[in-house]
């Protein structure tokens, strides 16, 4: 069975400052601001976060397919989703002037940032469906995307009967308090971060356990402090994996939710799914970009072992082809 992630897709364009933001800004002229930056490297990265997750699966072992809207600078990128067995059949590529999503990042020296997002072909998301590419009682998880093509793609999980896995994150801002209610009702878990929950809280009107009556759980992701899952019966807590060193978080959250769903999935109980959730994080945390980490699987699972103090089923969980390189 392979897991449908409809979501964004996008490039990220990362810049890096040599000096300081903060030295080239006067106070009393912000109103009138005009900076222009020397730049010292600039990388371009694979991203996204349907793309993200499908990477941290494909770690796994397990298959994917993605629906999502990119643009006429797509085919590279999915030429290496394919190496990777990933399905981009439901990919829309849209013709040019639009171009894929892109993220265009410049950071300085004391790693504050500069951002603006570039929405191209995303702004055409919704015209895209996850019906032609789903069978009954498949699993879809629903990331972050333009607004309305989340709501449109929650909705036809719905009515296929999907196990559906809601994402909102960052799109919380942008979805009213009735969307985030339907689109995560009947859903197996929502995911968010703690300022996220709190955010879904005000937007819906309704604390985390009325927001129980929507889903089976909630998980909440605490960076370092690990993570909490929230049932109606219980709250799992998880510890986050030690780092060996902390490179860039960006894109851990995305390796979380493939950990978790792979596990749940698989027939873990839910603590041992937040843990194999937290070890595939941490490999993320200690990677440049959000698609370039991966490990070996016995280095994955004696880290689980040596982190938790217990075994981890090696068939039960990496249980799909050898045969793909992941390196």
């Amino acid at each position: 069975m392979a897991y449908l992630i409809a979501g964004s897709i996008a490039f990220d364009q990362i810049m890096d400052f040599p000096g300081f933001f903060k030295d080239h800004i006067i106070p009393d002229k912000i109103h009138v601001i005009n900076i222009s930056f020397l730049i010292d490297d600039i990388k371009i990265q694979y991203g996204g976060c349907a793309p993200n997750i499908a990477y941290n699966f494909w770690l796994l072992d397990k298959k994917s397919k993605i629906v999502g809207a990119a643009g006429c600078d797509f085919d590279n990128y999915r030429k290496y989703l394919n190496e990777k067995g990933i399905d981009t059949s439901g990919i829309a590529v849209f013709d040019y002037p639009l171009r894929t999503a892109s993220a265009y990042v410049i950071t300085d020296r004391s790693d504050s940032q500069i951002v603006a997002f570039y929405l191209g072909a995303m702004k055409r998301a919704a015209e895209t469906s996850i019906k032609p590419y789903i069978k009954k009682g498949e699993s879809v998880i629903v990331a972050p995307n333009l607004p309305a093509a989340m709501v449109k793609h929650a909705r036809e999980a719905q009515e296929l009967e999907a196990s559906l896995y809601f994402d909102p994150s960052f799109q919380i801002k942008d979805l009213s308090g009735h969307d985030l209610i339907t689109s995560a009702a009947g859903s197996k878990a929502i995911f968010v971060n703690d300022y996220e929950l709190s955010m879904l809280e005000k937007k819906t009107g309704k604390n985390l356990t009325q927001l129980l009556n929507y889903t089976d759980m909630i998980v909440v992701t605490l960076g370092e402090k690990g993570s909490k899952i929230f049932t109606k019966k219980e709250v799992v807590e998880i510890k986050a994996v030690e780092s060996n060193r902390v490179v860039d978080p960006t894109g851990a959250g995305d390796a979380y939710r493939a950990g978790f769903i792979t596990a749940l999935e698989s027939g873990f109980s839910i603590r041992e799914a937040g843990q194999v959730a937290s070890t595939i994080a941490v490999y993320a945390v200690e990677s440049y970009g959000t698609q370039n980490h991966h490990f070996e699987k016995e280095d994955f699972l004696l880290r689980y072992k040596n982190f938790y103090k217990e075994e981890l089923a090696f068939d039960k969980l990496f249980n799909y082809s050898d045969s793909i390189n992941r390196i």
